[in-house]
């Protein structure tokens, strides 16, 4: 589509060069006898401005046009390729080889997470400075080194976005944690659940216990 400011020189071009036939018009009249002598030489001086100057101008104008078009679709693809998807972040607090085994697994294969192991905060404080600094999309607690308190549920309470794993390595069992306690048990439950997308970004693993 053509700017404002490009339509309204089309329209200059477009009334410009109208007027210019009409004047190549009378040239051809007067060639046949049929306009007075009288204007003879401003009407052949027209048809070689028309033919000479008017035309080529019009044809760069055609081109500058296109080539603004190209340059705004260009742009736009390039901004829609900044706001592309990244990949979801995965906060995982407490020891990985004590994590449910089907959960790990699912974490060492995925390669669209971005991942960061820490080590168990002493205070439920110390847990949400570290939600703070990582900034996680998904929590991991290992619910053996981490009770699940009513101090730690009020943590995240105030996170609205973040979504809660607690996991018992001992029995193997993953809960979420959001409006609601929602047993998981499978891995595609697992996705759905936690709204976990495919991204295209390599996962970014820190101290990360898988091999």
């Amino acid at each position: 589509m053509l700017s404002k400011t490009g339509k309204m020189r089309w329209s200059s071009w477009w009334l410009f060069t109208g007027l210019m036939m009409i004047f190549i018009t009378l040239a051809e009249l007067f060639e046949h006898k049929m306009v007075s002598p009288s204007w003879s030489r401003f009407l052949l001086m027209t048809e070689l401005i028309v033919s000479g100057v008017v035309i080529p101008m019009a044809l760069g104008v055609v081109l500058n046009e296109l080539v603004m078009v190209k340059g705004r679709v260009m742009r736009k693809k390039n901004e829609m390729g900044k706001t592309a998807v990244s990949p979801p972040k995965v906060l995982l607090i407490g020891n990985a080889s004590l994590l449910g085994a089907s959960l790990e697994q699912l974490l060492c294969q995925k390669t669209h997470f971005q991942i960061t192991t820490i080590s168990a905060p002493a205070t439920p404080k110390d847990l949400l400075q570290q939600i703070s600094q990582y900034q996680p999309d998904t929590l991991i607690i290992n619910t053996d080194q981490i009770p699940i308190t009513p101090q730690v549920l009020a943590i995240l309470q105030k996170r609205s976005r973040l979504r809660m794993l607690a996991v018992q390595g001992e029995t193997n069992e993953i809960q979420i944690y959001e409006k609601e306690t929602l047993p998981i048990h499978s891995t595609a439950d697992f996705i759905q659940k936690c709204n976990i997308k495919t991204a295209t970004s390599e996962s970014k693993k820190e101290e990360s216990q898988c091999e």
